[in-house]
């Protein structure tokens, strides 16, 4: 009963400190499109793993030659946007220590009785050897870690609260028993009818173990870049969700006294012996093999502390537990206002433009350029945004246009205007950094093939003026397609054109070694495929930034 008490409020303790909400990031001041990428996201941890296993001590004359252990769990893991990771959850664990002893000897004198010599005094000798005891624990463990992701490589520490709900050991070994008679040139030994000789000793029972804190530490690689896709997810649509592996090293040391076995006896005693005032009289019999009790519950451990350590390996799978969001890029530049569909206005029409910081939502005097859409790519209209409102107007024809917005230490952001109407366009830079996720806007293909079109010039140029101003920028180009025709002409399809983007940056100077491509064919839209719009949303190519 005592046990069910302290597992209630060490599992109260716990949720109490498992955040049972993702954290949504800030709301915009005003409404646009689509939502920030969540700030929080939130895995079910399943795992399990094993290892080498000691129960530590330093009693007198003894060697720890430890054991193996083993154990399961499953907990809640929570990675932030900052790359914070927190770890939570409930653990069984299987823990086995082995202790060996020197030899022992025990000397002393006793009366001798037999049919001639009467009683008289002779030295009896115990000799104590090849002992070994194995001792076992199964704990319940609660993990409260921290720690970090970077890239494929992740560390936590933190402490384990350890309840011990079960333990036993065995114990074996040999005694040796004789007699130095004076009255006798060589030693009474063999004799078994007189309870001299070589016996076995063997000895099991349970053990207790109480409330261990352990300090633990986990350091290992996560291996999604390595699995197949087909097991990075599971369910389909609006029910899909993430799965990531982890393998990883671990470390736990106790540094309680677990030992809360009594003290009884001493490890050794005489066999087969009467008490006689201050001498021992033994039996003329074989005597009874020796019962050996636990080297934790005699007094060569009264003094001594016990700590657990464990030293091994674990594997684990991370379920993702909040709603996925839509398949779409964590960093996708908002789809400007602009086409909205609203009722025509008549000449002269305004272009309207708000540049701001895509996470601060501050404004930024950002230089935004409307150009023709043909081969010559001329230039309609040059602006600075206002630096403290973030506006820029200017009248324009309405017409099919391509729009370029600039901003030191941003990713450029390019698009097309359909038609210009006099609504404003909200524009959101994103700063250069770590898991960017950029769409190349006015990228075209030929239909159904891989081949870009000539007026692609001005998206590929920008792409390759940002990886030539940043020359430790490290990218992976990823193609998309809409979901007409078969996934596996999708998937080949994206794939060429993502490699023809890989190309083309060769071509144009940039080291292969900065850039990976890949394609995923239809399985990440970022629009309905029920639409003729929507479709074209999803046939696209993008690049994300691995490192800065």
């Amino acid at each position: 009963m005592k046990n069910i008490r302290k597992i209630g409020f060490l599992l109260l303790a716990v949720l109490l400190l498992i955040p049972f909400a993702d954290v949504d990031a800030q709301k915009r001041k005003r409404k646009k499109e689509e939502d920030k990428p969540k700030v929080v996201n939130s895995f079910l941890n399943v795992y399990g793993g094993g290892g080498y296993s000691s129960l530590m001590h330093k009693i007198d004359e003894s060697n720890v030659a430890g054991g193996g252990a083993g154990m399961i769990g499953i907990g809640y893991l929570m990675k932030h946007k900052s790359n914070l990771n927190f770890n939570a959850g409930l653990e069984f664990m299987f823990l086995n220590s082995s202790t060996t002893m020197n030899p022992m000897n025990y000397d002393a004198d006793y009366i001798y009785s037999d049919a001639i010599l009467n009683n008289h005094n002779v030295k009896y000798h115990l000799q104590f050897n090849d002992f070994r005891e194995q001792q076992n624990r199964i704990s319940l463990n609660i993990p409260i870690m921290v720690g970090a992701q970077f890239d494929a490589i992740y560390f936590l520490a933190g402490i384990k609260a350890e309840l011990g709900l079960m333990g036993n050991y065995s114990s074996k070994s040999n005694y040796t028993t004789f007699i130095d008679d004076d009255m006798l040139i060589d030693p009474l030994e063999n004799i078994y009818s007189h309870g001299l000789g070589t016996y076995p000793a063997v000895g099991k029972d349970k053990l207790k173990f109480g409330l261990d804190l352990t300090a633990s530490a986990e350091l290992g690689l996560c291996l999604d870049k390595w699995m197949p896709e087909k097991a990075k997810e599971f369910g389909g649509g609006e029910a899909r969700r993430n799965i990531s592996y982890r393998f990883g090293l671990f470390v736990d040391y106790g540094f309680l006294n677990i030992n809360k076995n009594t003290t009884t006896d001493i490890l050794l005693k005489t066999p087969g012996t009467e008490v006689n005032g201050d001498k021992v009289i033994i039996p003329e019999k074989e005597i009874d093999q020796i019962n050996l009790r636990s080297v934790f519950n005699s007094a060569l451990a009264e003094s001594n502390p016990v700590n657990s350590f464990v030293v091994g390996a674990k594997f684990s799978v991370l379920f993702q537990m909040d709603k996925a969001p839509k398949p779409k890029p964590k960093r996708k530049m908002r789809r400007p206002s602009s086409i909205r569909e609203i009722s025509y206005v008549p000449d002269p029409t305004y272009f309207y433009c708000y540049v701001s910081d895509f996470e601060t939502n501050e404004p930024l005097a950002a230089t935004v350029k409307v150009y023709n859409l043909d081969e010559k790519a001329d230039t309609i209209f040059v602006g600075v945004a206002d630096a403290e409102t973030g506006f820029v107007e200017e009248q324009i024809d309405n017409a099919k246009y391509g729009l370029q917005v600039t901003y030191p230490g941003y990713i450029d952001y390019n698009d097309t205007l359909f038609f210009v109407v006099s609504d404003t366009l909200y524009v959101d830079l994103q700063p250069i950094k770590k898991n960017t996720v950029v769409i190349l806007r006015n990228l075209l293909f030929d239909t159904d093939k891989t081949t870009i079109r000539n007026v692609s010039a001005p998206s590929l140029e920008e792409m390759y003026q940002l990886l030539a101003s940043n020359p430790n920028m490290r990218i992976r180009i990823t193609g998309h397609t809409d979901n007409v025709g078969s996934e596996r002409y999708n998937k080949k399809l994206s794939e060429g054109r993502a490699k023809a983007v890989y190309d083309e940056m060769v071509k144009r100077g940039i080291d292969p070694s900065r850039m990976e491509w890949n394609g995923r064919g239809s399985k990440e839209p970022i629009e309905s495929n029920k639409t003729a719009e929507g479709r074209a949303e999803n046939r696209r190519v993008e690049f994300t930034i691995l490192s800065e």
